[in-house]
């Protein structure tokens, strides 16, 4: 039972920092886009 559960715990795990890299990995990529907008916007007027 305790090897069930420590597996558990660590699928758990997994999932919630798989959730937490993919939160940070769009955050970023939205930062980077509006970056690149502004800067191309800047750009072209």
């Amino acid at each position: 039972m305790g090897d069930l559960d420590r597996s558990e715990r660590n699928l758990l795990y997994l999932v919630f920092v798989r959730e937490m890299d993919r939160r940070e990995i769009a955050s970023s990529l939205g930062w980077r886009l509006r970056a690149l907008t502004f800067h191309t916007a800047r750009v072209s007027i």
